[in-house]
């Protein structure tokens, strides 16, 4: 029982990490969206760094506040999906917008 209270503990740990992880990414596109001359990338990055954060926000929560530990694997299976989107358009961000 004490292992089963352990891993779950994890999946939340690791569900508010990626929270933070998002965070840090939304403020790194800021910060490099100041330097760029293009209007387009950034903004649009950072609205939907904004819609992410929101949607992170409720997976965290709704992580933190499930019992079952299938629900909490699923939160976070659906927050590394939601933070390799957001990485993959902020590496396309940083490579292909000028």
């Amino acid at each position: 029982m004490m292992s089963t209270s352990l891993s779950q503990r994890r999946i939340e740990w690791t569900v508010t990490f990626v929270t933070g992880l998002l965070v840090i990414l939304a403020l790194l596109t800021y910060i490099l969206d100041q330097q760029k001359s293009n209007w387009v990338c950034g903004p649009s990055l950072l609205i939907l760094e904004t819609i992410a954060l929101g949607l992170q926000l409720l997976i965290n929560i709704w992580t933190w506040k499930s019992r079952a530990k299938r629900s909490k694997v699923i939160m976070l299976y659906a927050s590394l999906g939601l933070v390799a989107l957001i990485l993959w358009g902020f590496i396309n961000f940083n490579l292909n917008c000028s």
